[in-house]
C-alpha cells in the first residue's frame, strides 16, 4: 500500500467511453453499497465538488464506496491508500478532458492537514472501491489507474 503524506497530490480518471470495460477490470473492489467498519465516519458532498471526511483513531478501518455522480457512466476508482495525519481530506473535481478523441473526466484527490491535533505518526486505513455499471468504461491506455489487484 502506497503511503500519503500530507499535502500529496495524487491523480485518478473518471471515464464515460472506452475499452475494455471497467466493471471487469475491477471485479474484486466493485461494491454497490457504502460499507464503513468503524466509527466516526462523515461524509459530505457538493454540487461541484465532492468531499469525504473522515474521522477517527489511529488504526481506523474503513471500507469506502463512493458514488459520484447521478449519471451512470461517470465514477472514479482509487487504489487502497495508507493515509497519515486523521481525519483525512478527500477533494473530488470532475473536470472533462480529452484522450484520443474519447471525453475523459480527470478526478483528483488531496490528502489536507485537518487533523492539527493529532500526531503525524497515526495513521488510518482506508480502502475506496466504486460502484460501476455494466457499460462503464476505461479508456485504452489508464485501464489499470486506480487498480490494486
Amino acid at each position: 500500500m502506497a503511503r500519503l503524506r500530507t499535502g500529496d497530490f495524487h491523480k485518478v480518471y473518471l471515464v464515460s467511453a472506452g475499452s475494455p470495460p471497467v466493471n471487469t477490470i475491477l471485479k474484486h473492489v466493485v461494491s454497490t453499497e457504502l460499507s464503513i467498519s468503524s466509527q466516526a465516519v462523515n461524509a459530505s458532498s457538493r454540487d461541484s465538488d465532492y468531499e469525504l471526511f473522515i474521522s477517527g483513531k489511529k488504526d481506523l478501518s474503513a471500507s469506502i464506496t463512493l458514488n459520484l455522480d447521478a449519471d451512470d457512466t461517470q465514477y472514479l476508482a482509487f487504489r487502497n491508500a495508507q493515509v497519515t495525519d486523521t481525519p483525512i481530506w478527500l477533494k473530488f473535481t470532475t473536470d472533462a478532458i480529452a484522450v484520443n478523441g474519447t471525453e475523459v473526466f480527470e478526478g483528483a484527490f488531496m490528502v489536507g492537514d485537518i487533523a492539527r491535533s493529532m500526531q503525524p505518526s497515526q495513521t488510518v486505513q482506508v480502502s475506496i472501491s466504486l460502484k460501476l455499471t455494466p457499460h462503464a468504461t476505461v479508456v485504452p491506455g489508464f485501464s489499470t489507474v486506480g487498480v490494486t489487484p
